[in-house]
């Protein structure tokens, strides 16, 4: 974070792709911004247009290659906490996280 912050690269780019305001905006970019729009609106099957990619090369990108549980998840964190979706996202990873170190932890204490 402390080189995107000194380097400032991060205010000139596209916020869907590792830019914004702040140097914590680059966490709900790329893929983060897709979930943040399934916890949001739901699946949609329309392609959705890159923004930058001119000439030859046209991207497209789809809701639907996104596995349903984190926006899920987002979702239901937002609505019972109030928190908006980078929030609840934010909330999400960090609690998958100490539950997936806990059963890391399990299984090396089993198998000794």
């Amino acid at each position: 974070m402390l080189l995107l912050d000194s380097a400032g690269d991060f205010r000139e780019k596209h916020p869907r792709f590792g830019g914004g305001a702040h140097p914590w905006d680059v966490l709900g970019s790329w893929d983060g911004w897709w979930y943040q729009q399934i916890a949001l609106h739901g699946y949609d099957p329309a392609l959705e247009p890159v923004p930058g990619a001119t000439g030859m090369i046209t991207l497209e990108g789809n809701s639907a290659a996104f596995f349903p549980l984190y926006p899920a998840l987002m979702r239901l964190v937002s609505e019972v906490t109030g928190l908006g979706p980078y929030g609840a996202g934010m909330t999400v990873s960090v609690v998958c996280s100490f539950v997936a170190a806990l059963g890391v932890h399990a299984v090396t204490a089993r198998l000794g």
